[in-house]
């Protein structure tokens, strides 16, 4: 093509847009943009890096205030720019382009694509689009914020097939995680841990190190081993807040513990367990999901306590699902009920039923992402939303089970991570900061294996064919 960037000038060039945002905010947003925009649409892995690192902004670093107003007026002033009326982010262009690339992908090869991506889900992928592009629009006539929430949405969960066509272009070195990817995760734990940052994608590597870790491990070579080592230290500094002087997260420990188990079930010989653990994470866990939040919520005023204190771990456990995560998640269900179940202004408040302040009305997210997108999409779009998600989680889990690949168990891993306990104890995983992440993780992972297996396959028959040849022309 006439204008190629190559990725690692890209990488050098969204460095120096993050750099750059320190001196001008708007200008680095429209140079991330721009940036965001071509590589995007390029729909090739190896910008991944440069991906990461072009979508931070200097906020991210400057956390003066973390926590406070101040700081969240200061972080979405900081991330902006107006176009035409409407703000416009560095995120929001990178899940814009995902729907717009893979359409291309259609119309451009068909066969190639109906080979990667069934068309059925193309077709219900659009038919969760019109119910949340009516509801947005409502919601913009309504002038609420959030009012773009149910299209973007929809937009993110795209990313599993976006992943999908980018395997193609997944180096097949095999050391493309640990040469590209480990650099940047390092570094920026250490400027976290020195200077100061935050970000969504902390999340999505918390359930990636451990797995990550074990994965150098098996390299047996010096450096490998010591970039292991420097991981699995973040992944513990980082999941138990050892440095930060506050309470645990339970969203970062279980992402710690799930990436730790499938990472011992991936990359440490178990025979026949692999399989069963690898399926377990598929269908299995997506049920157990959905029956931990219908059982949390049914016996949320039989065991919520509010105010009683939390001494051993159980009580702990208890005290964060039913003092804390319940009641939201029951408000949350109960509010879907008062508007209209399918079409609904998107971003009007809904209330919180608090025990000690009463009724509240809020605008933030449910601390779920099933029963979130159920809130924000209503029942077309929502469940629609949720298919896709636990398609990709179903996926990764045959890539666990089945790949020889070690980056594609990698990726795979990530995605069941976040897939599975961040979608049950957050809202993250399907905001425009963190979705596409974790789900076109779970495209290329299981585009990886696919690709791979469709090799594997036609050597197979090269080998018959020429065989077949052989046999015939000595007889």
């Amino acid at each position: 093509m006439p204008f190629y960037i190559k990725p690692d000038h890209a990488l050098v060039a969204a460095i120096g847009t993050v750099l750059f945002g320190f001196i001008s905010a708007k200008l680095s947003i429209l140079m991330g943009c721009a940036l965001v925009a071509y590589m995007m649409w390029m729909c090739d892995a190896r910008y991944l890096p440069a991906l990461m690192i072009s979508v931070w902004r200097p906020t991210d670093f400057l956390l003066k205030g973390y926590g406070s107003l101040d700081y969240a007026l200061a972080e979405v002033a900081s991330s902006y720019i107006m176009v035409g009326g409407l703000p416009v982010t560095i995120n929001l262009v990178m899940i814009v382009m995902v729907p717009a690339r893979v359409l291309f992908e259609f119309f451009n090869n068909p066969n190639y694509a109906c080979s990667k991506m069934h068309p059925g889900w193309l077709f219900l992928w659009g038919i969760a689009l019109v119910p949340a592009a009516i509801m947005a629009l409502l919601g913009k006539l309504e002038n609420n914020n959030g009012w773009a929430d149910p299209i973007r949405s929809v937009f993110v969960v795209g990313s599993y097939f976006y992943g999908l066509f980018m395997a193609r272009t997944w180096p097949t070195s095999g050391d493309f995680i640990y040469k590209r990817f480990v650099p940047i995760i390092l570094a920026i734990f250490v400027i976290k841990y020195t200077v100061g940052f935050h970000h969504r994608i902390l999340w999505i590597w918390g359930g990636m190190l451990p797995a990550l870790s074990l994965y150098l491990w098996n390299f047996k070579r010096p450096v490998p081993f010591l970039c292991s080592c420097g991981v699995m230290l973040f992944a513990v500094i980082f999941s138990f807040n050892i440095l930060s002087g506050s309470t645990i997260t339970f969203t970062l420990v279980g992402l710690f513990l799930a990436s730790l188990v499938m990472g011992v079930i991936a990359f440490i010989p178990l025979g026949g367990l692999r399989k069963f653990f690898g399926w377990f994470f598929g269908w299995p866990a997506v049920i157990m999901m959905f029956v931990f939040v219908s059982f949390v919520v049914w016996k949320y005023e039989d065991l919520a306590r509010p105010g009683e204190k939390s001494y051993t771990l159980v009580d702990k456990l208890r005290a964060k699902v039913f003092d804390d995560r319940a009641g939201v998640w029951t408000s949350s269900i109960r509010s879907i009920g008062d508007g209209n179940l399918f079409i609904h202004p998107a971003g009007r408040p809904w209330v919180l039923r608090h025990e000690k302040k009463g009724e509240i009305e809020v605008l933030f997210g449910s601390h779920n992402s099933m029963i979130d997108q159920l809130r924000k999409n209503r029942l077309i779009s929502g469940p629609l939303i949720l298919l896709i998600v636990f398609f990709a989680v179903v996926r990764s889990s045959q890539v666990l089970r089945h790949s020889p690949l070690p980056e594609a168990k990698l990726l795979a891993i990530t995605c069941l991570a976040t897939g599975t306990v961040g979608m049950v104890t957050g809202h993250y995983p399907l905001s425009q900061n963190a979705g596409f992440w974790f789900l076109s993780f779970g495209g290329i992972a299981y585009g990886i294996f696919t690709n791979a297996r469709m090799t594997r396959a036609m050597i197979a028959r090269g080998h018959n064919s020429r065989y077949h040849v052989g046999h015939r022309m000595r007889r």
